[in-house]
Order: structure tokens, then C-alpha cells, then sequence
């Protein structure tokens, strides 16, 4: 990844996708969480340069070990879905969620600041939706790397 990266190199979305969908299942089961996360069976000819590979692979990583360390979960369960040049990233677990609040309004760590912090600066955009039971993390970006924040697929 390093070297491709100080080439310049572009790979498959597909590919990346597939990287980091078998490391995920790595850690989670070795974690003894289960993982669905479906085949995608539409092929995709996109391909991706080495700042939205590092950005997809940070946030993939932070999601994962954040669940592994903290949810409590049985099961994380991944969506993609994509258009011609966007990537939304959906991530749900069905742990205990975030904790509340404390007396000053602040949730304790910093791994989803640092989330939306990587997100933004390639165009993206993290949300949280409320969910009855667990956390889910919604990524969507600009496969370009470069782009406006998007507002949709």
C-alpha cells in the first residue's frame, strides 16, 4: 500500500473493497463478532487513487476496532453502495451504542472526531444515525478525493 501509494498508484474499487472487507472479518473474528457484510455482485470498472484507498482503510480500521473495544456487539453489518462518483459506507453493530453525554455536553474519545476529521478533508461527510439498538456510521464520499462535500447519492 506504501509503495503504491509513493507511486501514485490507482487500484479497483472493487479490490479495495474486497481488502478491506476480508481484514474486517479478520479482526472481528477473532474478536467473536460475526460480520455481514454481502458480495456485491455489480462490478464496478472505478478505480481509485491512494488517498481515498488510505482514507477508506483509516475509517474501515476505526469503525472496527471502536466496535471491537467498545460495543460490546455480536454483529457488525456493512452496506456499499456507490454511484458513478460517490461511495456511501454504511457500518452498524448491535452493541450498547455511544454513552451519553457527560455534564459538559462531550462524549470521551477522539476516534470519531479524527473519523469525520479524515472524511471531510476528502469531501466526505460522517453521520450517525439514531438507531434503536447499537451504533451505525454513515460514510459518504467523493471518490475523487477532491471533491465538494456530497449530499447524496
Amino acid at each position: 500500500m506504501v509503495v503504491g501509494g509513493l507511486a501514485g498508484e490507482r487500484r479497483p474499487l472493487d479490490h479495495v473493497l474486497a481488502d478491506l472487507r476480508h481484514e474486517a472479518s479478520e479482526r472481528l473474528s477473532a474478536a467473536g463478532i460475526a460480520l455481514n457484510w454481502p458480495l456485491d455482485e455489480e462490478q464496478s470498472d472505478t478505480s481509485v487513487d491512494y488517498v481515498v484507498q488510505k482514507a477508506l482503510r483509516s475509517a474501515m480500521r476505526e469503525m472496527i476496532s471502536n466496535t471491537i473495544r467498545h460495543a460490546q456487539a455480536n454483529q457488525v453489518t456493512v452496506r456499499v453502495e456507490r454511484s458513478a462518483q460517490t461511495l456511501r459506507l454504511v457500518v452498524a453493530d448491535d452493541g450498547v451504542g455511544l454513552p451519553p453525554l457527560g455534564a459538559a455536553g462531550e462524549r470521551q474519545g477522539f476516534g470519531l472526531l479524527g473519523l469525520v476529521d479524515r472524511m471531510e478533508a476528502l469531501g466526505g461527510a460522517v453521520t450517525l444515525p439514531k438507531v434503536k439498538q447499537g451504533l451505525t456510521v454513515d460514510l459518504l464520499f467523493d471518490l475523487s478525493g477532491r471533491g465538494p462535500r456530497p449530499e447524496a447519492l
